[in-house]
């Protein structure tokens, strides 16, 4: 096994979950990580620190997909889209909250917001990594996270069956 084989095989998970929700289907996001993987071989001598390899590995793929993005001129609608298989983890959801409305939520957010929290919490990347791939301050990186969740946040409550709870300041009135 060649020296970048063994440092960048544990990485196609991440990899592919990460290029599945910007791409939207199976198959372009297998393709994407395929791509990802030959221009990654080709150019493995410009990796500088072995421990950074899953940072540099999905900014090739951001990259990548932003170049595809550019020659196609849109983004692919996200509708329907169940998550891809995740084996090693079960997720408990909330009730009332499918993870398919979790999924179009996401996917309905500004490019700008989706990408930084994609790269967070589906490819685990610290915010100073995802700084450095999509090249903007690590500020701007929480800031579009920070909203990125509010956003969801909002959108997702509105899904709730049930009212929330609502504080009311008491006084003389109890108003």
């Amino acid at each position: 096994m060649s020296r970048f084989e063994e440092l960048a095989t544990p990485h196609i998970g991440v990899l592919y979950r990460m290029a599945f929700h910007l791409s939207g289907n199976k198959e372009d996001a297998e393709d994407l990580v395929q791509d990802v993987f030959i221009k990654a071989q080709k150019s493995f001598h410009t990796l500088r620190e072995n421990s950074k390899c899953k940072s540099w590995l999905c900014s090739i793929l951001y990259r990548q997909f932003v170049d595809g993005y550019r020659k196609r001129r849109y983004f692919v609608e996200l509708k329907d889209v169940a998550s891809p298989p995740v084996e090693e983890e079960q997720s408990v959801w909330p009730e009332k909250i499918t993870p398919a409305d979790l999924s179009d939520c996401m996917n309905n957010l500004d490019p700008k917001y989706r990408m930084p929290l994609v790269a967070h919490f589906l490819s685990g990347l610290s915010y100073k990594e995802i700084a450095k791939s999509l090249e903007m301050p690590i500020g701007t990186v929480m800031s579009r996270i920070h909203r990125a969740k509010n956003l969801m946040r909002g959108k997702l409550s509105g899904l709730r069956k049930e009212k929330p709870l609502r504080i009311v300041k008491g006084g003389l009135h109890g108003l």
